[in-house]
């Protein structure tokens, strides 16, 4: 290090080089440089080839006391030369939370090995300040500034909400509000006069209640209604403690698309995979499989209102293999939160849709109920 800031001292014809390292949605790295000067050919260092990508990265400070600094990139993206290095199938929005490093050497040591710099600038992408059709500019922030670190009563962490969920529910009293969730208790809200139930689980399916006249899938379907396909090759676990195996179950399916006739799966987009849910009974089987998104849901009146509950441990066959919904062993907690900004949009921008003459979330969200961005420090722009 001594022998580099030697280097950029010296009145000398080495040139000064930044070259950008970022880490793209697809998990691979973008290795670039300003290609300032005119310069547009690769510059190759440390084992890694960097591609001339106009940029500038501005507002860098380094202090001692006071709030970190938050710099910004801009990039130019003239022909969607930016853009298409990020990966296909990839926005700038993806790029929120990703790690950007600046780097800086003297042409003189491109070749050094090990490699010989100054120290490395390390900042993650926080939000979209400004795009265009020629550039595009990110407010970056120090791994301080987003993840670990505590203020008075909160904790900061990138790319998830602190808050505790429905903590801040309007039927609390506000001396027992903790947080900014706003999430009734229950899972309600109210929608031109109309009470809604919107049960949503810890992997952001929704959770609608199971009829009867679930249509089976057939060949085709239509947007926003609901169909089941069997599953099979699944392990029961009997309330004995034994195992059943080739256990049967059923997929839910919600058609994302005006039509399709594709077959139902988690990797086609016509498609999002949805869980149901009954009204508890102590004389109904509920089932419990070692892949446990398959154990049974039901609602039941605890705490002043229904909850939905998910099974645990063993098949419960009557109420003397285990206990009501509550908090118990039996039973967990099934409406619970992601944690990410798009479990608040399966939330609170919840509109209504028909399936089998049943009351189910529509495929389309609405946009205009604004999301509690508080909770997130990098929010993703509003679109």
């Amino acid at each position: 290090m001594t022998a580099i800031i030697q280097d950029l001292q010296k009145q000398s014809s080495t040139n000064f080089i930044i070259l950008y390292e970022l880490i793209l949605p697809s998990g691979g790295t973008l290795f670039f440089h300003p290609g300032v000067q005119a310069n547009t050919a690769n510059v190759t260092f440390d084992g890694n080839t960097y591609i001339a990508i106009p940029a500038e990265i501005t507002g860098i400070e380094i202090s001692s006391d006071g709030v970190a600094s938050r710099p910004t990139l801009t990039v130019s993206n003239v022909l969607t030369t930016f853009k298409d290095a990020i990966g296909a199938g990839y926005t700038f929005n993806d790029l929120l939370g990703k790690k950007f490093t600046r780097r800086r050497t003297l042409s003189a040591y491109l070749a050094s090995a090990p490699a010989v710099e100054y120290t490395k600038d390390i900042f993650y992408v926080d939000r979209i300040i400004d795009r265009s059709i020629v550039s595009v500019t990110f407010e970056l922030a120090s791994p301080f500034d987003l993840q670990g670190v505590q203020l008075p009563q909160r904790i900061i962490m990138a790319g998830g909400c602190p808050w505790k969920y429905q903590g801040a529910s309007h039927e609390l009293t506000e001396v027992n509000k903790e947080g900014g969730c706003s999430w009734n208790t229950y899972s309600q809200l109210t929608i031109g006069g109309t009470t809604y139930t919107n049960f949503v689980n810890i992997t952001d399916e929704p959770v609608v209640i199971n009829t009867a006249n679930v249509a089976t899938w057939a060949g085709s379907g239509t947007i926003n209604n609901i169909y089941r396909t069997a599953q099979t090759g699944l392990v029961k676990i009997n309330n004995n403690g034994t195992m059943t195996q080739n256990a049967n179950s059923d997929n839910f399916w919600q058609v994302m698309v005006a039509s399709t006739s594709n077959t139902p799966s988690d990797t086609d987009a016509a498609f999002r995979r949805v869980r149901t849910y009954t009204a508890y009974s102590n004389t109904t089987t509920y089932t419990v499989f070692t892949d446990a998104s398959y154990n049974s849901y039901v609602s039941n009146t605890f705490g002043g209102g229904v909850r939905l509950f998910r099974k645990k441990y063993l098949t419960q066959a009557n109420t003397a293999q285990g206990a009501d919904p509550g908090y118990n062993d039996h039973w967990e907690l099934a409406d619970s939160c992601g944690k990410k900004q798009f479990s608040c949009t399966r939330r609170f921008q919840f509109r209504v849709a028909t399936s089998n003459s049943q009351t189910v979330p529509n495929t389309v969200y609405d946009q205009t109920v604004i999301l509690p961005f508080g909770g997130y420090p990098g929010s993703r722009l509003y679109q």
